[in-house]
């Protein structure tokens, strides 16, 4: 749809423009998809709130400084309770990424599943249909041969038969 109004606009105003719209939308996915963009997004707010807010953000000399002059207690509570957001975090990556992995070989699966019983009918019906075949050829065969008139009755009306359970 976007396509047909570029094609409206001279070449040399709408591949910019193109490129700048693609950009845009990458940008806006990672931003709004990817941890990484919520962090950025998150530091975004924190640096920018002065000019929202009335509000001036802690510089990072000014976070650790602060963080220096807290008590040893304080320090050890900071450090075990990064350590244990690390670890959820590490863990939570760990189990996505297992998570994929195990959907998609899941899904691959069940492709190869679907595919070999496809096959596994087609090369049913052939079966099928060569011995049909060959029971039509063989039945021809015996007329030309000259059998008897109820024997090629017989044949016929077996063919017939198996022909009207085909096509069931």
């Amino acid at each position: 749809m976007m396509i047909s109004y570029f094609k409206k606009i001279p070449r040399s105003l709408s591949v910019p423009i193109f490129y700048t719209y693609i950009s845009g939308l990458l940008v806006t996915k990672f931003l709004f998809t990817t941890t990484y963009g919520a962090f950025v997004i998150a530091l975004s707010i924190y640096f920018y709130c002065d000019v929202y807010t009335s509000l001036t953000p802690l510089t990072v000399g000014q976070i650790i400084n602060n963080i220096l002059l807290l008590p040893i207690e304080y320090k050890v509570a900071l450090l075990s309770a990064s350590v244990t957001v690390a670890g959820f975090v590490i863990a939570f990556h760990t189990a996505s990424i297992n998570w994929k992995n195990q959907m998609r070989a899941q899904i691959k699966s069940q492709a190869a599943g679907e595919i070999e019983g496809f096959f596994a009918a087609v090369s049913s019906n052939i079966t099928t249909a060569e011995l049909y075949v060959k029971s039509l050829i063989e039945t021809v065969n015996q007329i030309q041969k000259g059998i008897s008139i109820e024997e090629a009755n017989f044949s016929v009306e077996i063919n017939g038969v198996r022909t009207h359970l085909l096509l069931i």
